[in-house]
């Protein structure tokens, strides 16, 4: 299996570098990757619920499309 190194001018990786020197100062560590942990949550948590209404909307509007196309078509 073929190991990927990290690329060192990928602003994810200069990223993960910062995030890592500033919990590496940090004595409540366990305490912060807690906090982040529930927030990343919290945000996935709320995509989804954007995302389902999104495709609720998206089947109200075909809906509406059909039952216009259908009474155009009259």
């Amino acid at each position: 299996m073929e190991t990927k190194n990290l690329d060192p001018h990928s602003p994810y990786t200069l990223f993960l570098i910062l995030v890592l020197l500033v919990l590496a100062q940090n004595k409540n560590v366990e305490e912060v990757l807690t906090k982040i942990r529930a927030f990343l949550l919290e945000t996935k948590r709320s995509i989804a619920g954007v995302r389902g209404g999104l495709q609720a909307m998206n089947t109200s509007i075909e809906t509406f499309h059909a039952n216009f196309a259908e009474l155009h078509d009259k």
